[in-house]
């Protein structure tokens, strides 16, 4: 992952990068998009190197090197190491029976954005998929910056839906009362 100009020509809210895996099998090449939402912000802030333009994100995984063979057996490497940790983390903390995997991530982000009510032609260019395009699909622009993050901040429920029980009208003002109406109005 590179700080790319788009990284910096979406004010550093975003990245944007091609599938390895499907660049060459893809309309478009797999192009992802990932929005810099508050989580991977935090991260970032913590382990990432500073923005460079075409500079990797990442640079100590590469351990310097410079072949790809090298470059891949590193990332290979650190891609296990992460999956060890997430195992690790699901089992000791969350106490999951599941055994997470790169392709256990990608289909829960599917699966829970799809739960989250968000449409699946935003599901399916988040990830990178393409299918044959319409001509009217020619036409459509991608999803903006702000809604990807608003729905990839539903998949992390970081904006959760504000809940008021009858206990809480009860305590309300008029005043209190007309505002939350016209609140939820507004919606």
């Amino acid at each position: 992952l590179k700080y790319s100009q788009f990284y910096f020509d979406s004010g550093r809210k975003a990245f944007k990068f091609k599938r390895v895996k499907t660049r060459n099998r893809t309309e478009g090449g797999g192009e992802v998009i990932i929005p810099i939402i508050e989580p991977l912000q935090k991260i970032l802030d913590e382990i990432a190197a500073d923005p460079v333009l075409n500079s990797f994100v990442f640079p100590d995984i590469l351990q310097g090197a410079t072949h790809k063979a090298d470059k891949r057996k590193r990332i290979s490497q650190e891609n296990s190491n992460v999956q060890d940790r997430v195992i690790k983390i699901c089992q000791e903390v969350l106490h999951w029976e599941v055994r997470p995997s790169g392709t256990w991530a990608r289909h829960s982000f599917a699966t829970n954005l799809d739960h989250a009510g968000i449409s699946r032609s935003y599901i399916k260019e988040s990830m990178g998929h393409s299918e044959a395009m319409s001509v009217t699909d020619r036409y459509i622009a991608t999803f903006p910056l702000e809604k990807q993050m608003e729905y990839n901040s539903k998949l992390l429920n970081l904006t959760p839906e504000r809940t008021i029980t009858k206990s809480d009208i009860k305590k309300m003002s008029k005043v209190e009362m007309a505002a939350l109406l016209m609140e939820l109005m507004e919606k």
